[in-house]
């Protein structure tokens, strides 16, 4: 029997089997626990997104990431001038010493004046805070995800010797532990910020995007307009992968939902979205306007025209004298 048996809260979701094994009551795979409840931990957070052991960087991660002026702060903030290190994080070898004294807090100093003073003492007392440790991954965490980075840039070797050269007390995450622990903790905290600043609106407006992806898997992407103190405020409520055939009776459906699931039923007055018919009968059920895409109709607009033979051949001649005026190469007018 595995030793956590009775004590970890994945046997809430498992149920015990012979030979060291649980079968999830979710799924029914079987899973091997012999050395522990970490497989089991595992396969509950990666397939069924249910954390049984929350990570103790995850409430200040998600303090972090509520603060609705968290985004703001992090941009405003100028670069910070360099500082020379201090002369006795030096020896007059070159190699590094150990700090001094005076860069240590002062109840470390009482702790430090009281007794022996060794590498291993000073290496204790300089040890980075847990609150530190886990501010810092928050903010590797935002980096990675406003600068679009892959989560295996943690595994980087330079990135990570980067980090070290910063501050050699701070221990950079594990890819999985970015991916499956810390990331899904920040996005719940976000999207409950978002959700309860909705709750507030009044009135709002939609915008509908329907796209394909190259393997044929159809998306729909929805963003919200509204107006806060008197500043535009836009979130993107939701890139919704769609299961079923995209007619107008389930686009409209799955608009429904996500207006209801944000506290918008009621609240939106115009929808704007592209020209396409599932598109129009969609946000005409339940939305009061619905409005085409300017730069969509603008488009279709200038495809019909490049149809007419008469354009066409104006064009052509046009784009020969350009040629001609600024001495390039004479090619075609190409039209897709």
């Amino acid at each position: 029997m595995p030793r956590c048996f009775k004590s970890s809260r994945v046997w809430d979701h498992v149920t015990k089997l012979p030979l060291d094994t649980a079968k999830c009551n979710l799924c029914g795979n079987v899973i091997e626990c012999a050395g522990g409840t970490s497989n089991i931990a595992r396969h509950l957070r990666r397939n069924h997104k249910i954390e049984t052991t929350p990570h103790a960087a995850s409430a200040t991660l998600a303090a972090m990431f509520w603060d609705k002026n968290n985004n703001d702060r992090a941009q405003a903030q100028p670069p910070r001038a360099p500082q020379p290190p201090p002369a006795s994080h030096t020896a007059t070898t070159g190699t590094p010493a150990l700090p001094s004294l005076d860069s240590l807090p002062s109840s470390s100093i009482s702790t430090v004046a009281s007794t022996t003073v060794t590498p291993f003492i000073l290496a204790k007392l300089t040890k980075m805070p847990a609150e530190k440790q886990h501010k810092i991954t928050g903010r590797l965490c935002h980096y990675i995800v406003k600068s679009l980075r892959p989560f295996s840039i943690v595994e980087d070797t330079y990135f990570r010797a980067f980090l070290s050269e910063l501050n050699t007390s701070y221990k950079v995450p594990s890819r999985g532990e970015v991916s499956e622990r810390f990331l899904p903790k920040m996005y719940e905290a976000a999207l409950l910020n978002v959700k309860t600043e909705l709750q507030e609106v009044e009135y709002a407006a939609l915008t509908g995007d329907g796209w394909t992806s190259r393997v044929a898997d159809h998306y729909l992407t929805l963003t919200v307009h509204y107006m806060k103190d008197w500043e535009m405020k836009v979130r993107v409520l939701q890139t919704l992968k769609a299961e079923v055939s995209q007619t107008g009776d389930n686009i409209a459906a799955e608009i429904g939902q996500s207006l209801e699931d944000f506290s918008l039923k009621g609240k939106v007055e115009v929808m704007t979205t592209d020209n396409a018919k599932a598109m129009v009968n969609a946000t005409s059920a339940g939305i009061p306007l619905s409005l085409g895409c300017f730069a969509h109709t603008l488009n279709l607009s200038t495809q019909k025209a490049m149809n007419v033979p008469t354009v066409g051949t104006m064009l052509a001649i046009v784009l020969k004298e350009k040629q001609k005026a600024l001495d390039r190469p004479s090619h075609n007018l190409i039209l897709d």
